[in-house]
């Protein structure tokens, strides 16, 4: 039982990271226009692979910083260099993260864009 109460609980984080998180939703429309021109485009098994890699860490990513924003919040709402420092680094990764993926993205699918027109 504990294990079902898992993805409850998941589920719930899913619900609350895209309903209530623009950024997480800037993401996954990203992510839904990437697996469309996928579907659209002749990509194989690795193509694919590192496609849905790419959109499951970049989502991960702003969970997390999600998370790590909902927890300082909750510590002080006042200015504090930590808790400033521990958000911007967050933010940092999940714009690193995406970049990476993005030119990940680029290097697969716009040479099968090209070529198809």
């Amino acid at each position: 039982m504990k294990f079902f109460l898992g993805f409850k609980y998941a589920l719930s984080g899913w619900k609350i990271l895209f309903t209530s998180e623009r950024n997480a939703k800037v993401h996954l429309l990203a992510a839904l226009i990437t697996l469309g021109l996928s579907f659209y485009l002749p990509l194989n098994y690795l193509e694919w692979s590192l496609i849905i890699l790419c959109i499951a860490i970049v989502l991960a990513a702003e969970g997390m910083n999600t998370a790590i924003e909902a927890l300082a919040n909750r510590i002080t709402k006042d200015e504090d260099y930590h808790i400033k420092l521990a958000k911007d680094l967050a933010a940092g990764a999940v714009l690193f993260i995406s970049f990476g993926a993005a030119m990940v993205g680029l290097l697969i699918l716009l040479p099968k864009l090209i070529s198809t027109f």
